[in-house]
């Protein structure tokens, strides 16, 4: 399951910066729910509630946000990091982490292949530098609730700041 997002990848060993550009193609973002103790990635692909409804979209991390404590027998299928069939409880899953993110630059792209995304730019052509931001008013789940770091980006930015802003995370 991927949220797709108009942006370029700027990877750096096993990192990467999303750039937001309308301009380009799109890319797809997968977000990972975390197992509590053992911190394993779970990336899901659907959710069985305890009366058999079953949530196959994205809209599945908002259900688990909303209604995850009091269905703590809900059942999440997907895969984890290498790409192997998974199944947990909602009971077994971390509630209030942060969902680390990954990009594929295809929809179908192997989980193992995605590339851990740390920071997302947003474009700000008023920006002289690099900046921190917050998060822009509306962002949807699962977005909302990455793992990431959010940045004002100026024109004239440049790939060795990509390199720090990547190495700080």
């Amino acid at each position: 399951m991927r949220k797709r997002i108009r942006g370029r990848i700027h990877k750096v060993d096993q990192k990467a910066m999303l750039l937001l550009d309308e301009r380009v193609t799109s890319c797809y973002l997968a977000f990972a729910l975390l197992e509590r103790g053992t911190e394993r990635e779970i990336f899901p692909e659907s959710l069985l509630d305890d009366w058999g409804h079953e949530i196959k979209s994205l809209a599945l991390y908002s259900w688990i946000q909303e209604n995850g404590i009091h269905f703590p027998r809900a059942e999440i299928f997907g895969y984890d990091r290498a790409g192997n069939d998974t199944q947990c409880f909602l009971r077994d899953l971390d509630p209030l982490s942060k969902y680390p993110c990954y990009a594929f630059e295809e929809p179908r792209q192997a989980i193992a292949e995605g590339v851990q995304v740390v920071a997302i730019g947003l474009p700000d052509d008023d920006a002289q530098r690099p900046a921190r931001a917050k998060k822009p008013p509306g962002t949807e789940s699962p977005l909302n609730n990455a793992k990431i770091q959010w940045w004002r980006i100026g024109p004239d930015f440049s790939s060795k700041f990509i390199l720090e802003a990547i190495k700080s995370s």
